[in-house]
């Protein structure tokens, strides 16, 4: 079975509210990398600085943080350790229980690796990422 690449760009919000208790932020686009295979899944999340046109308008003249690599993940069917908790049922990305982790770490190296050798290189990291995590090798 062949790895199946999903791209998706999730929109830009402004969910501000005087009322703490409602108060949600801002947020830009999140650039998002999937890669599936075998009902399991690891993806790469960009949180970029493309913003809503009034909040970029705000942002003109106060510093602010630039694009960076958020979250690289998995998505298993089953636990992949002890005392691993599902997430749910609703996964977006596999079938039946979702047992996820991720790491921020990580992200940041797929981030610079994005930047300095584009999109082709980022997927060939993830298949190798998808192989290690779901098939590691044995110790020999």
């Amino acid at each position: 079975m062949e790895f199946e690449r999903r791209t998706e760009i999730r929109p830009a919000f402004d969910k501000r509210d005087p009322d703490p208790k409602k108060n949600y932020g801002i947020h830009g686009c999140e650039l998002c990398f999937f890669l599936i295979k075998d009902n399991r899944a690891i993806q790469f999340i960009i949180y970029t600085d493309f913003h809503l046109s009034h909040v970029r308008e705000e942002m003109r003249e106060k510093p602010h943080w630039g694009s960076m690599g958020a979250d690289v993940g998995y998505h298993s069917p089953e636990p992949m350790y002890d005392g691993q908790n599902a997430m749910g049922k609703d996964c977006h990305l596999i079938e039946g229980p979702c047992y996820y982790d991720g790491s921020s770490l990580q992200a940041e190296d797929m981030f610079n690796l994005l930047c300095e050798k584009g999109s082709d290189e980022v997927w060939k990291e993830m298949e190798k990422n998808w192989n290690d995590f779901f098939h590691p090798k044995e110790a020999p």
